[in-house]
């Protein structure tokens, strides 16, 4: 590489020849590096989501503070550069210094980043959670905050002890179940793919088992203090023997049903229902009263479970095809991961955006805490709280994990449980947490 293609950020380096010539080395290691990896893209993972002018800002990458000047470029898979950014940071390179990679018709700016600071304070971790073989997909605290429930990926759903970490009960689960807590926090019901089953808390056992006629369950919900469970239903017209209309191949059309259980009875009364194109996601509120599911188009249907009248249509657009969205506990915000680096928050009851959220790593994860005050959003080896009037992203910590696929607040709000794609469940405890100033 042609030496005079580098050039200095500033005549304040005071760098000999020779010292240039050491660097001019290095970055044509590295670059050479960074092709192999993926291209120049992967090292600009740290700020995806961040504006241009990042002079003097400061980025979190599992839990180092790294300081950069500047940022220009796409980003690439933000997950398994860590050995690629601790090499450019373990080397003392200038952070504005321009490199010509030989294969972009550009000059690109590819080292952007200083030597890392100290270690960001992170919360305290209460205790690892370790027994289901696979990706932890869900978790739901008891209302007293006394008991956590995980699903996983093992088609297992696992009940722990909180203060002590002591796994209770294994039971049956799916791939993975949605889970709801009776108000009284006795029963679990949970889903698999045609059933909900009821468990008793304190036993393990099996309650009761509400089977479903056709297609599977998505999502459900206790109503009326815990007297009734309801539930969306969805089924692939392409698989359904009484749809009447042929369609061109390679089209999809669901039929989603809303329907009600007497929890004592187990007597089933279906409501309304309608067909979709889109069947990425559903949810209910914290009270059963609202549903929020996948619309056409990419837009957001809000429905009214009592009359299962179409109250809303959120004009949100097509995004990735892994999406999904979380009611907060009051019911008054709805957060919506539209992108992989993008998280819009809606006002459930007029429609009106409030922030899209604009992130620095993929959201894999959400979770409102208890006040409805912050969102919590897991991506790899990262958690991120951000305030929910503002739209700021407050705290940010790593994990010792790569993936957080699961993330819970206790009743409190005290401890965040987050699950991960090894099996794994670390509990935090928030109490007290402060991050000093970079």
């Amino acid at each position: 590489m042609n030496s005079d293609r580098l050039a200095p950020a500033s005549t304040r380096t005071g760098r000999s020849l020779r010292e240039w010539k050491d660097l001019a080395t290095r970055t044509a290691a590295i670059a050479a590096l960074v092709m192999v990896s993926g291209g120049c893209a992967s090292i600009f993972n740290l700020v995806r989501g961040m504006p241009d002018d990042l002079g003097g800002r400061t980025a979190i990458y599992g839990g180092v503070r790294m300081d950069w000047t500047g940022f220009h470029g796409a980003s690439a898979n933000p997950e398994g550069n860590a050995g690629l950014i601790r090499l450019l940071c373990s080397l003392d390179l200038l952070p504005s210094l321009a490199l010509d990679t030989g294969t972009l018709p550009i000059t690109v700016p590819v080292v952007l980043l200083r030597k890392p600071a100290e270690p960001i304070p992170r919360p305290e971790e209460l205790r690892t959670l370790a027994g289901h073989a696979a990706e932890v997909r869900a978790l739901a605290f008891s209302e007293d905050g006394t008991t956590l429930v995980s699903s996983a990926i093992d088609g297992t759903i696992r009940v722990w002890e909180v203060a002590s970490g002591k796994g209770l009960h294994v039971l049956p689960g799916s791939h993975p179940s949605d889970l709801a807590f009776h108000p009284d926090g006795t029963t679990l019901a949970a889903t698999r793919p045609r059933e909900v089953d009821l468990w008793d808390m304190a036993t393990g056992s099996e309650l009761a088992s509400l089977a479903a006629d056709t297609g599977f369950f998505m999502c459900i919900a206790f109503q009326s203090g815990g007297r009734i469970l309801a539930a969306l239903m969805q089924t692939d017209l392409a698989f359904s023997d009484h749809h009447p209309i042929p369609r061109p191949a390679g089209s999809k059309e669901y039929e989603q049903t809303l329907t009600f259980w007497d929890v004592a009875s187990g007597q089933r009364t279906p409501s309304t229902s309608w067909t979709t194109n889109s069947s990425d996601w559903a949810i209910f509120s914290p009270d059963g009263a609202t549903l929020a599911s996948a619309g056409e188009g990419g837009t957001i249907r809000v429905t009214d479970v009592a009359s299962g009248a179409e109250r809303l249509t959120l004009a949100s657009s097509e995004g990735d095809t892994w999406r999904f969205a979380l009611f907060a506990p009051d019911g008054r915000t709805l957060a919506h991961r539209r992108k992989e680096y993008q998280v819009e928050l809606w006002d459930a009851s007029s429609g009106e955006k409030r922030h899209t959220l604009h992130t620095r790593d993929s959201v894999e994860s959400i979770a409102f805490s208890p006040d409805a005050q912050t969102l919590a959003m897991g991506s790899a080896g990262t958690i991120t709280l951000w305030d929910v009037s503002s739209g700021k992203e407050q705290r940010r910590f790593g994990t010792d994990k790569r993936m957080v696929r699961a993330l819970a607040f206790s009743p409190d709000g005290k401890t965040l449980a987050s699950g991960h794609r090894d099996g794994s469940i670390q509990l935090w405890n928030l109490t007290d947490w402060h991050v000093p100033e970079p």
